[in-house]
């Protein structure tokens, strides 16, 4: 048996199991490129000694990707959606949008307005307009500026 094994890596087989190695492919990925299994191509290359994963992906380059576009949404029977942002409406600084969490919804603003020794009873959030939950944009426009300097 311990031929047969033997008799499976010939020289062009260890040529390309080490070339893949080096260039970062997983070893299942080696596996099916050889057509053996994925056990066969680690106990492969543990007995050829090749570096270990760590010390390839180091010395290999980093390739950015660019970020991925935004994809439109199909519905089932083909329509496509497309995002409408509307703009946030703003808040009348004459009313008291505070609310107790049970009364936020898509649209509210989720910042607490409290700190982590205000007992449950009196623990606020804003709940100003101008939050699109469905979006990721948990919070109204003053408050995404507050807790994100950055993005304005």
């Amino acid at each position: 048996m311990a031929s047969e094994a033997t008799t499976n890596w010939n020289e062009d087989r260890t040529s390309r199991l080490e070339r893949l190695y080096r260039e970062g492919l997983s070893f299942r990925e080696i596996a099916a490129d050889i057509g053996v299994t994925r056990n066969a191509v680690i106990g492969k290359v543990h007995r050829m000694q090749l570096p270990t994963r760590d010390v390839i992906l180091k010395t290999k380059p980093v390739v950015r990707r660019p970020p991925p576009k935004p994809r439109s949404r199909r519905s089932s029977s083909g329509v496509i959606f497309k995002v409408n942002i509307k703009p946030d409406p703003e808040p009348d600084p004459a009313v008291d949008y505070k609310c107790i969490i049970t009364e936020l919804n898509d649209t509210t603003c989720r910042y607490p307005l409290w700190d982590t020794s205000t007992p449950h009873e009196g623990r606020f959030y804003c709940g100003a307009p101008g939050a699109e939950l469905s979006i990721g944009q948990p919070y109204c426009r003053k408050h995404a500026r507050l807790c994100n300097p950055q993005r304005q």
